[in-house]
């Protein structure tokens, strides 16, 4: 998984967006979270691939399906966290968190952490696609945001 996002940060479409010491520090915070990487590389859950709100069926304040299985494979359950808190305002992460431990996941202190991580990799392709500047900008917003989430977590450790 390092690797590959490390390829995506050489190409000159992100170097566009992102700047010579923004792409420095994720490099390094890619080396820093070397092992918590591989740990997605082994994970074997069913991952949606879309999981975002107009993809969820609810009907009496209850899921009752998902919709758009396209990009369904099996990896890291934090893929499709990481999806769905691309749509949701910062307001909402506390529900999500209830949300999740109600279904079953046993969420790790930094899970917000972990999931911006994994959805690194989608907003660094997101950089090299036919989207919108504007929609790219948003992208480089939120790597900033995971590189700020790294820097609070480093600094609760000391």
């Amino acid at each position: 998984y390092k690797e590959g996002l490390l390829s995506l940060l050489s190409l000159p479409a992100v170097s566009e967006y992102l700047d010579e010491a923004t792409r420095t520090e994720l490099a390094n915070l890619l080396e820093r979270q070397s092992d918590l990487l591989k740990s997605f590389d082994r994970c074997q859950n069913l991952v949606h691939g879309d999981f975002r709100s107009d993809n969820i069926l609810v009907s009496n304040d209850s899921i009752v399906g998902m919709l758009d299985w396209e990009f369904a494979h099996s990896g890291c359950s934090y893929m499709d966290i990481g999806n769905l808190m691309r749509y949701l305002s910062p307001q909402w992460m506390e529900d999500l968190e209830v949300g999740l431990r109600e279904g079953g996941f046993d969420l790790p202190e930094d899970w917000m952490f972990r999931a911006a991580l994994i959805d690194l990799a989608s907003h660094l392709e997101f950089l090299t696609s036919q989207r919108s500047r504007e929609f790219k900008f948003t992208c480089v917003e939120r790597i900033h945001l995971l590189i700020q989430l790294d820097s609070e977590a480093s600094d609760e450790k000391l």
